[in-house]
This record gives C-alpha cells, sequence and structure tokens, in this order.
C-alpha cells in the first residue's frame, strides 16, 4: 500500500437506513505497517499499538528487560 492512500470504510448498515452514505464513512490516510515491522525489527518486543498521527507513526512496544517487568517503549518513525 502506498503511504498516502486513502480508503473508504463503509458501515455494515450502510443503505438500510436511508441517511446519506457520508455520516458512515470514515477517512484513513497513510499506512504504519511498514514503520511497525521496522520498529520491532530495531527493539524486538510485542508491538503494542500503531496509531498515525500527522506524517509520523506512533508505535508502542512492550519490550522483556533480561528477567525484568517489560517496559513499554513509544518509537515515533516517518509515515
Amino acid at each position: 500500500m502506498g503511504s498516502h492512500l486513502i480508503l473508504a470504510v463503509a458501515a455494515l448498515g450502510l443503505g438500510l437506513t436511508g441517511e446519506p452514505a457520508s455520516k458512515d464513512l470514515i477517512a484513513v490516510r497513510g499506512d504504519c505497517s511498514a514503520a511497525a515491522r521496522e520498529a520491532l525489527s530495531e527493539n524486538g518486543g510485542t508491538l503494542l499499538s500503531v496509531e498515525p498521527v500527522g506524517n509520523e507513526c506512533v508505535i508502542t512496544i512492550l519490550v522483556q528487560n533480561n528477567g525484568e517487568r517489560p517496559k513499554k517503549k513509544v518509537v515515533h518513525k516517518p509515515m
């Protein structure tokens, strides 16, 4: 997928309510999957969340720490 791909996702009941479809659409810009894969390969651990914010991806990873409690790490990567 391209980094500036715009997807429109419609709700399942679209067309059954008689309301305009634009109320049921959500626009999604960008794709953080490559940034998340890169962050995981650099840091290891378990992916907790990925969120596009502006032109970057905010990736939260749970990283194991030598037998201690895992630590939450937040990584910012360009989209």
